[in-house]
């Protein structure tokens, strides 16, 4: 019907705008459940009205007994949400207006796929604490390569496609172009919102002259369509016999859209017999590896954050000049153990907040018997200064498998986001999970914890993530939802 209608109308003077795609398209199985659904623009049309079925029909009249959801707008382009994942889906939009030709698209079917991921009876996300703020905010869990709604709800998951196999992804966020970047082992990803792959690291090597980068812990897009990664180099020790044990540095690597390499920056260069040769073994052996984890790359300033886990230290490196300009943290001196900085130990997740102060994720390891901690410091004004502590925040230890974790165990990872009222997101890791929005008031306004269902015992678990990241509000999320703006090649 709606092809011969066009046929006819575009031979009479059609009233249609501007022919578009009709989406999602006929037949397609969908990895999300809030849909970004268009028809062809109708000339003369004020409003649009979608309407959706649970089920599949096929024909208009069966079609219209079972409509569930309905949704008016000014648009062609309407936002629906189904119900669920693994379901069948028949829909139509409407137009009305004064002197409108054809008001009524033909039907169209689609259905939504089902994953272990989103799937609530093996895999959920439960909110310990009701949403105070940002009610309308989407949060990826990257242990579930899953997007949740604040409520809990899966609304998103990776294909497994994507990537395939048992690859552990990491670091899921949103782009400020509305793609998806994320890490699959050794790989990272830019998609969009229906898993297509738009960029896709070749691992060529050419950040540290091995036969890969060796990727790990973060990717993020710049604004200009490149990549910086976090990579590793590994490195036999100056004199060292053929053969010898090569030891692991980090490396930052920005590769542009056609896997061409832009800049890079090695550790291994930096810290070549610097003090971290005093830090030792049981054996007395040096311990090098320094276990870069996180960055932030200031575009304005044109400074690079380095956070190193294993010494407790922040670079300020310049960028693209590469040197040092300055260094926070624990120095270790020949004979004398470390003993932590006082203000932050194997910290994650650097940021830079409002006011030019730095944020992280403190795992205060120095202090074995206290909690983690959000921290935010402020930079010094003189060349070499320290940094000072303005804000911190003990972070809600949740219970793990139904029990609070008795304090002086291992935590690592985490993570912190500044939201647009300068509240923070932040997630922990090992051993907690918890995803948390706290106020700079120090009040809770969210809370959740991913979890897994265990057959053999009957329960829900805690389910490992390694670092969850949030889409602030409606505007981030339809720009996702539409499709946002793929990379150039």
């Amino acid at each position: 019907m709606y092809k011969l209608m066009a046929v006819l109308l575009l031979l009479i003077g059609s009233p249609y705008i501007g022919i578009t795609q009709v989406s999602p398209a006929e037949g397609l199985i969908l990895n999300y459940r809030v849909i970004g659904f268009s028809v062809p623009a109708v000339g003369g049309a004020t409003t649009y009205t979608l309407d959706i079925a649970d089920g599949s029909y096929p024909n208009e009249t069966e079609f219209r007994k079972h409509v569930t959801i309905s949704v008016t707008g000014t648009s062609n382009k309407i936002i629906g949400k189904v119900p669920a994942f693994g379901g069948q889906y028949t829909w139509a939009i409407t137009a009305a207006g004064k002197n409108v030709v054809a008001p009524i698209d033909e039907i169209h079917h689609f259905s939504t796929g089902i994953s272990p991921d989103v799937d609530t009876n093996n895999t959920r996300l439960r909110v310990m604490r009701k949403a105070a703020k940002y009610k309308d905010a989407h949060v990826f869990v990257d242990g579930n390569s899953a997007l949740y709604d604040m409520q809990g709800q899966p609304v998103w998951y990776l294909p497994n496609s994507v990537v395939g196999g048992n690859i552990e992804v990491r670091d899921l966020k949103l782009t400020s172009v509305g793609t998806i970047t994320f890490l699959a082992g050794e790989t990272a990803y830019e998609i969009g919102y229906n898993g297509n792959v738009l960029w896709k690291s070749r691992g060529s090597g050419a950040g540290n002259g091995d036969t890969t980068d060796h990727y790990h812990h973060e990717v993020t897009r710049l604004k200009n369509g490149h990549y910086m990664l976090l990579g590793n180099e590994y490195v036999a020790d100056a004199g060292a016999a053929p053969g010898a044990e090569k030891k692991p540095f980090g490396t930052v690597v920005e590769y542009n859209a056609k896997g061409n390499l832009a800049w890079s920056w090695k550790s291994s260069v930096y810290f070549a017999g610097s003090d971290i040769y005093n830090r030792k073994d049981a054996a007395g052996q040096p311990k090098v590896n320094v276990h870069e984890n996180s960055f932030y790359f200031d575009e304005k300033e044109r400074v690079v954050y380095l956070s190193f886990k294993n010494i407790s230290r922040i670079l300020k490196i310049a960028y693209p000049g590469g040197n040092v300009l300055n260094a926070w943290g624990e120095v270790f001196k020949e004979g004398m153990p470390g003993k932590g900085n006082g203000l932050f130990s194997e910290q994650h997740g650097i940021k830079k907040v409002q006011h030019g102060y730095l944020a992280l994720f403190n795992n205060n390891m120095a202090n074995i018997d206290a909690v983690p901690k959000l921290i935010i410091m402020q930079e010094p004004t003189i060349p070499n200064g320290a940094l000072k502590k303005v804000w911190e925040f003990d972070c809600p230890v949740a219970k793990v498998n139904g029990k609070k974790p008795q304090r002086g165990i291992l935590t690592s990872g985490g993570n912190i986001m500044e939201l647009p009222d300068n509240s923070l997101f932040a997630t922990m890791c090992h051993p907690y999970w918890n995803l948390f929005i706290v106020g700079r008031n120090k009040q809770l306004l969210w809370e959740a914890q991913p979890e897994k269902w265990n057959k053999v015992e009957q329960k829900w678990l805690t389910a490992s993530s390694y670092r969850g990241s949030i889409i602030v509000d409606k505007k981030e999320f339809e720009n996702l939802v539409w499709g946002g703006s793929p990379s150039t090649p």
